[in-house]
């Protein structure tokens, strides 16, 4: 083995990502009275989705709004699929989150109104009451400053650019993590009484141009705690929503395209056209048309593009141009009563010589959101003693579909409830005394790269691969043909074509090459995860669907797929149904109409 330097670290609690529910549970740990280590594979405090997110996180923080009118938008809204007990904490949560990141920043984390209160707006669709809390067009970058602020005060500490590689347990508890420093090129390992995993979702296992996600956001997490032995739930819910397509403003916010959806004045105006012209979105929804969920949307603009009606880059447009310039101008720059918005969209758009109000925007569905995840209890622990999960990492929380506006405070809310946990269950417990060879076993493997020779392939090929397959086979609709293909194809990748890999140049500091192969074991397997899933659950609803069974089937399918490793090392796959405390499941409607032919 390449040698290596080996840095060991001890702390009680380890937080894996610094994003909204990483900041928020390292914080809560921290006055939990718990010792706390951040690690960040990106730049602290700058990387992960938190820090992308645009307008919206909504509470139920209205003078005519309740927690519990909060819990039954966010079940029905997920088809009922979501685990009503955590959305009932979710829900209780989000108030008192909202406000302590505020009192984090000084009082100045969101906008207020006139009397000094929340600055509400109007959420996008699926929400019954005006509960968006906001900063303007930079609510994600605010929450973090918030976040970052209360760490630096709490002297809670952090490693950057570090990439875990695995979570180190013993006899079905945790004892900490293994990483790979990046700066250095030296392997790290934590020993630790609690693990927090928070590092996003797994949109990033489809290719980067169909993923709204940052590159940190890899889905390796997802594998990762999947081989420690962590149950998984609903994997197949993965959210794609319409985002900008044209080359010129993709750095833009994804959210640029779906801001438009809960402005009415923007809506009474505009219109999404196919290539043809034709303003489409009513054929799909005549209720709701452009103030549909996102799902339906993102279907919409697919399908059209399936049926040849797409535009250049895979997509179709959104046309603002009959709107009138004095209600662009207003809705993108000012509104709520005349204040100056952050950063708007339109500022940003013209900057790079793109008019809102003169030409009609490309837009197409994108990876977004991962409704699945590791299965948690009510304290956010996972089924290993000692491993908790928080915000994107996590499932359970928004069933089939998440509801715009309830991310950003689902990542912070229980990201809280996460680091208050892990502190009470550090108090009470001592890490597994986890054997030296699994830890040296892991950096051989780790490092056992940098050792092999002779020709083979590309690690950075084989992922794009991976990507390409899980966009042509998994992606927005789906079937058995294609999702038992695509089981196959990573099933061969993992037994033929992972050991074949070398690296075309072995520096260990930075070798993006290096980490790709280190993480691509975990990312192969969170792509099996999701396409069992999706082939096991034989309906369509929320964000799954099916092309082979465009039914929603309340009959059989009221029910969550768990899935875990036996003791073979076999995934298997199992359903139970839906925890529902409150709202009984049978309430669910399909409220998506049946996808042109």
């Amino acid at each position: 083995m390449a040698s290596s330097g080996h840095e060991q670290i001890e702390t009680d609690v380890v937080v894996v990502g610094s994003g909204g529910a990483g900041g928020e549970a390292a914080i809560h740990a921290k006055k939990g009275g718990a010792r706390v280590l951040i690690l960040d594979r990106g730049t602290f405090g700058r990387s992960g989705g938190t820090i992308t997110a645009g307008h919206t996180c909504t509470a139920a923080v209205g003078d005519d709004d309740s927690p519990e009118l909060h819990f039954r938008d966010t079940v029905i809204g997920g088809y009922c699929m979501a685990d009503q007990r955590l959305v009932k904490i979710y829900a209780n949560e989000a108030p008192p989150t909202l406000h302590e990141l505020d009192e984090w920043g000084g009082g100045q984390t969101f906008r207020k109104d006139e009397k000094g209160k929340f600055d509400l707006v109007w959420p996008p669709g699926g929400h019954s009451r005006k509960r968006s809390v906001h900063y303007g067009f930079m609510t994600g970058p605010r929450i973090m400053w918030a976040l970052r602020r209360e760490i630096k005060k709490l002297d809670i500490l952090w490693m950057e650019n570090i990439l875990v590689t695995s979570i180190l347990t013993h006899e079905g508890r945790v004892g900490g993590v293994a990483a790979l420093d990046w700066k250095t090129g030296e392997f790290v390992t934590v020993k630790a009484k609690a693990v927090v995993l928070a590092a996003g979702g797994y949109a990033m296992l489809w290719p980067f141009r169909y993923s709204t996600n940052t590159v940190e956001t890899a889905g390796d997490v997802h594998g990762m705690a999947y081989e420690a032995g962590a149950e998984m739930v609903d994997m197949e819910f993965i959210q794609f929503v319409p985002t900008q397509a044209d080359p010129r403003i993709t750095h833009i916010n994804p959210t640029l395209t779906n801001f438009p959806g809960w402005r009415p004045k923007l809506r009474e105006h505009g219109k999404f056209t196919n290539s043809k012209g034709e303003d489409f979105l009513a054929a799909y929804d005549d209720v709701r048309a452009w103030n549909t969920t996102r799902d339906i949307r993102s279907y919409a603009i697919y399908n059209e593009v399936r049926q040849g009606r797409g535009t250049t880059h895979g997509g179709c447009y959104m046309d603002l141009t009959s709107v009138p310039p004095d209600v662009m101008k207003y809705e993108f720059t000012q509104f709520q009563g005349g204040k100056s918005v952050p950063r708007s969209y339109m500022v940003r758009c013209e900057r790079v010589g793109f008019d809102l109000s003169k030409e009609p925007m490309e837009v197409a569905p994108k990876a977004h959101f991962t409704g699945g995840g590791v299965r948690t209890d009510t304290s956010m622990m996972s089924t290993i003693q000692g491993l908790f999960a928080a915000g994107e990492t996590q499932g359970g929380v928004h069933g089939a579909n998440r509801l715009g506006g309830n991310a950003l405070t689902h990542v912070v809310a229980l990201g809280r409830v996460a680091g208050r946990e892990a502190a009470f269950y550090v108090g009470q417990n001592k890490s597994a005394a986890v054997p030296d060879e699994i830890t040296l076993a892991e950096q051989r493997r780790i490092f056992g790269w940098m050792d092999e020779a002779g020709e083979g392939e590309s690690p950075i090929r084989l992922r794009i691969e991976m990507q390409e397959m899980m966009w042509d086979r998994v992606g927005i609709i789906r079937d058995e043909k294609n999702i038992e293909s695509a089981i196959s194809w990573f099933e061969d990748a993992k037994a033929e074509r992972l050991p074949r890999l070398r690296l075309s140049a072995k520096p260990k500091t930075f070798n993006l090459e290096w980490a790709t192969a280190v993480t691509l074991p975990r990312q192969l397997d969170t792509c099996l995860l999701v396409a069992r899933a999706a082939l096991e659950r034989r309906e369509s609803r929320g964000c799954h669907l099916r092309d082979d069974c465009m039914a929603m089937d309340n009959e059989n399918w009221l029910k969550n797929t768990y899935l875990h490793r036996d003791a073979n090392g076999a995934m298997v796959t199992h359903t139970e149904p839906v925890h529902a405390t409150t709202i009984e499941p049978g309430e669910v409607v399909d409220e998506r109409p049946h996808i042109k032919d």
